[in-house]
């Protein structure tokens, strides 16, 4: 599933972008979700656990690709229950704001399962169809 979001951070690009690969500022509460962020020392991981009720959370161990441009941030997941990798792109608005756009492309487990699923209804329908084709085209009287 991909997602995009772009927000806004006050503060400049420097120090947004040291924010963002600081992991320890992202862990938060809300009514309905904790978000629980570490790093995994001495390897430089970050560990991000997303709880959304009894029995449901998602954990990922992220992992920063290196790349060229220090505005853009790759990163990808290397262990947890999703499988993930994204962008962070930093964009300077004026001195003390900096616009951050966010693209995460993600797969969990069960996303897998309703995918595979849904791949063998469709195979199943497209068979089904051809099947009632076949007999309305070879019914007496059809022209």
């Amino acid at each position: 599933m991909l997602t995009h979001k772009i927000f806004h951070l006050r503060q400049p690009l420097p120090q947004a972008r040291e924010s963002l690969r600081d992991f320890g500022t992202w862990t938060a509460a809300e009514n309905d979700a904790e978000l629980h962020c570490s790093l995994l020392q001495p390897q430089g991981i970050g560990h991000v656990e997303l709880a959304a009720g009894p029995g449901s959370s998602v954990s990922a161990d992220i992992q920063e690709v290196p790349g060229d441009d220090p505005n853009r941030i790759l990163f990808r997941s290397v262990g947890g229950n999703i499988e993930l990798a994204g962008l962070i792109e930093l964009f300077p608005i004026r001195p003390n704001l900096t616009e951050v756009v966010l693209t995460l492309d993600y797969a969990s487990p069960l996303q897998k399962a309703f995918d595979a699923v849904d791949r063998f209804l469709n195979r199943q329908l497209a068979r089904i169809e051809g099947c009632v084709h076949h007999a309305v085209t070879d019914a007496p009287g059809f022209a």
